[in-house]
C-alpha cells in the first residue's frame, strides 16, 4: 500500500475504567514514537465498526470488539489485506494476529486458591457472552471446580456484567430469593464487579472476608478495599500489539503474525479468608 496515511485505528465496543486508560496509552505511546496517529472508535455496532475497516483510512487496527464481527468477516478482512490485531480473542491468520491474557489460567488459579482455604460453593459474577476475558475466566473457573469434584451451582452464577451496579443488585437479589443461603466465596468477572458483590454483601450485613469471600480480576489502581485480584498487565499489552502491528505494517514480519498469550498474576490480600 503506497503513499500510507499514518494513521492507525483502535476500534472498541467500550472504553470505560482503568483497563482501556492503561492499554489506550500504552499503544499510543508506541504510535507516536513510530510516527503514527491513533485515532480511537468506540461503537457496538458491527456494521459501523466494518465501514471503518474497510474504509480505506488506515494503515492498520487493533480490534477490541467483543466478538462482533463474526469469522467470516474477518476472513474478508484477509482478503482485503487488512491488517489488524485482535486484543480480545485468539484469531491468527495472514494479516491478523491477537494478543490475549491467559485468562483461562487465571480463573483457573484463582478459583483454586479459594478451593484451597477450604471452599466448597463458589459463586462466579458472570458478564456478557461475547466478552472473551470473561468466557476465559469462567471456563478456568468451572475447570478447578470438575478438576476438585465441586458441584457448579446454577444459582451461585450470576450477571455482573462487568459492572459495579448490576453486581451489586444481583447479589443482592440472590440473597432474597434464596433467604440468604449464599456461597462462601465469590469469584467475580473483574474488580468493579468484585466491589459491587462486597457492598452488597456488608448490605446484606456479611462481613468480607470473616463471612464470605471475595475475589476479582484486573487490579484497578483505584480500589480502595484490599481485594484479592489478578493482576493484568494491560500496558504490556498495547506494547506488543503495537510491535506486531508495526512489524506487519513495516514488512518486517515473516508469514503470519504471532500470537501472544500473555502470563497474569494472583495478587493476595484481605478479602478472602480460609474456612475454619
Amino acid at each position: 500500500k503506497s503513499g500510507r496515511s499514518r494513521q492507525l485505528c483502535f476500534i472498541t465496543s467500550s472504553i470505560s475504567g482503568e483497563y482501556f486508560y492503561r492499554l489506550t496509552d500504552s499503544m499510543n505511546a508506541e504510535c507516536e514514537k513510530n510516527g503514527y496517529c491513533l485515532n480511537i472508535v468506540v461503537t457496538r455496532d458491527k456494521n459501523t465498526m466494518m465501514n471503518n475497516v474497510l474504509g480505506g483510512r488506515f494503515d492498520g487496527f487493533f480490534l477490541f470488539e467483543g466478538e462482533r464481527i463474526a469469522a467470516e468477516e474477518l476472513e474478508r478482512l484477509e482478503k482485503e489485506h487488512i491488517v489488524a490485531i485482535m486484543l480480545d480473542r485468539k484469531y491468527v491468520k495472514k494479516t491478523i494476529g491477537s494478543v490475549v491474557f491467559d485468562s483461562y489460567q487465571a480463573g483457573y488459579e484463582i478459583t483454586k486458591h479459594l478451593i484451597n482455604l477450604g471452599h466448597k460453593r463458589i459463586g462466579f459474577l458472570d458478564s456478557a457472552s461475547d466478552i472473551y476475558d470473561c468466557s476465559e475466566r469462567k471456563r478456568g473457573y468451572q475447570k478447578a471446580l470438575e478438576e476438585h469434584g465441586i458441584a457448579l451451582l446454577e444459582k451461585d452464577i450470576l450477571q455482573g456484567f462487568f459492572d459495579e451496579n448490576i453486581s451489586y443488585s444481583a447479589v443482592i437479589a440472590q440473597a432474597h430469593l434464596y433467604h440468604r443461603d449464599l456461597p462462601t466465596a465469590y469469584v467475580a468477572g473483574n474488580d468493579k464487579s468484585a466491589i459491587g458483590c462486597v457492598k452488597a454483601l456488608q448490605f446484606l450485613g456479611f462481613r468480607v472476608p470473616e463471612d464470605i469471600s471475595v475475589a476479582g480480576f484486573d487490579d484497578i489502581e483505584l480500589m480502595t478495599f484490599p481485594l484479592t485480584t489478578v493482576q493484568i498487565p494491560e500496558y504490556e499489552m498495547g506494547e506488543k500489539a503495537a510491535e506486531l502491528l508495526f512489524d506487519k505494517i513495516m514488512g518486517k514480519a515473516s508469514g503470519r503474525p504471532r500470537e501472544i498469550l500473555l502470563d497474569t498474576e494472583l495478587v493476595v490480600r484481605k478479602s478472602v479468608k480460609r474456612l475454619l
